[in-house]
């Protein structure tokens, strides 16, 4: 079985607990501009979630809690290489931590990985039904336990967010900076307060999502080791580019291939905006009256002569919730985009070729 939707109409709760229901087994992939996550489901357990952000991956985590250093992670990488090992497996191999110390950091680096998806309000996500990997050492979380913690996330961050509303939050140096008996997280964090620091700033000293990221300021905040100096206005990040693969990638189906190899494409905005959505198959009466009446009217432009530079909306937000859409629409096979009007492109076709026809039936 496979079926796809929107965060924003089924969120992560929701998908998870379907999961445990059905005993659901195979990948959930869940994407939001351009950060991608692939959950792995055995029996509607979660077995593994991998992330195409670098900060997210596991050796990064091990060095942000000390449990290895640079070095060893390169010994142990390679060791991996070599025999065709995952890094967890490869650590024991080369005697750098315990099977059971693995197992334990595999369990919170899996949680932290997959709770973070209860952040995300947008974004669109389609399931594939397949036989999960195996691994040596494979941990697996219960679905419903992981819903549970995925909604305290929630609470937390309204009320992180209440002391830390954005990236332009100034930290530095408190009274009891540097502070005794911090973790080595915390203490990795103080120590980027140097003599004062922005949040946002602040963020590239550890990796991994950002829930626990904001809990430890909070934390170090609470202790004195770090107070809130001043707060400067955060700049609004404006983009005439699309990564091109961001659209294409939802087009692949088959296990992998919506990973991100190797650099991406960029296209200028304007010649995204310049392509023409015209509907192979047209939505369900049930998916319209699922929507709001903005995206609805963003969906009846899906004729086939009204560009996308038309459609999309001004607003942030809102335009947001159209690319999901157009995404999602792209993953079903329910559209084409055009690179110009049908009217223009039939003018232009040879009057005897294979593509009129087609074009005709867009037209209707």
């Amino acid at each position: 079985m496979e079926f796809t939707g929107r965060l924003a109409a089924f969120p992560a709760a929701n998908l998870l607990q379907w999961a445990a229901q059905e005993r659901a087994n195979g990948t959930l992939v869940v994407r939001r501009s351009n950060t991608e996550k692939r959950v792995g489901l055995r029996g509607g357990s979660v077995v593994e979630c991998r992330s195409n952000q670098p900060r997210e991956l596991f050796g990064r985590f091990l060095l942000d809690h000390e449990r290895i250093g640079v070095e060893e992670l390169s010994r142990a990488l390679a060791l991996g290489r070599e025999l065709g090992l995952p890094l967890g497996w490869a650590l024991v191999e080369a005697g750098l931590l315990p099977e059971d110390a693995i197992r334990g950091l595999l369990r919170r680096w899996l949680s932290e990985s997959v709770q973070d998806l209860f952040l995300w309000t947008r974004g669109v996500f389609f399931f594939e039904e397949s036989t999960p990997r195996t691994n040596p050492l494979q941990v697996e979380l219960d679905a419903r336990e992981m819903v549970l913690e995925g909604t305290h996330w929630i609470d937390e961050h309204h009320r992180i967010r209440k002391r830390l509303p954005d990236d332009g939050v100034v930290l530095r140096s408190g009274p009891a900076w540097p502070g005794e008996m911090l973790s080595p997280y915390d203490a990795k964090i103080a120590r980027g307060v140097s003599p004062e620091a922005s949040l946002g700033a602040l963020r590239g000293v550890v990796g991994g999502v950002d829930f626990p990221f904001l809990e430890s300021v909070v934390r170090l905040i609470s202790v004195g080791v770090l107070n809130i100096d001043r707060h400067l206005p955060v700049e609004e990040r404006t983009s005439r580019e699309l990564r091109l693969a961001d659209l294409l990638l939802e087009l692949e189906a088959q296990e992998g291939g919506a990973r991100v190899r190797g650099e991406r494409a960029i296209v200028p905005m304007d010649v995204f905006e310049g392509l023409v959505p015209a509907w192979i198959q047209g939505p369900a009466t049930g998916d319209l009256d699922a929507l709001s009446p903005a995206l609805r009217v963003f969906l009846e432009g899906f004729d086939g002569r009204t560009s996308l530079r038309r459609l999309l909306a001004p607003e942030e937000e809102l335009q947001t919730d159209q690319i999901d859409l157009l995404l999602l629409h792209l993953r079903r096979r329910n559209i084409l985009l055009l690179p110009a009007g049908v009217d223009e492109i039939e003018r232009r076709l040879p009057a005897n070729g294979a593509l009129r026809g087609l074009f005709r039936k867009l037209k209707g």
